[in-house]
């Protein structure tokens, strides 16, 4: 589940499935609402992710999207994938 770690960075700490794909659409969700203009990065936990699919691939990208397209007005955000192998 995406939570704030702080005022600006939200942490996203993702499992595999059946969970990874309900979490990353969760956060996708979040990013999207109202722009979420308040949060200047994101953290993306995968050190429980064994195994990505094409959609979760897609949904990550769309992710990172949401950041770029939000970084637009304000130059330092971005999202950071971390606990990959």
């Amino acid at each position: 589940m995406a939570t704030d770690w702080s005022d600006n960075i939200i942490v996203c700490d993702l499992a595999d499935e059946p969970s990874l794909s309900e979490e990353l659409n969760g956060l996708l969700a979040r990013l999207e609402q109202n722009g979420d203009t308040r949060h200047s990065s994101v953290v993306v936990n995968m050190a429980d992710v064994t195994y990505l699919n094409s959609s979760n691939i897609a949904q990550l990208l769309r992710a990172q999207g949401s950041e770029r397209s939000r970084r637009a007005s304000e130059d330092r955000r971005h999202a950071t994938p971390c606990g990959r192998s």
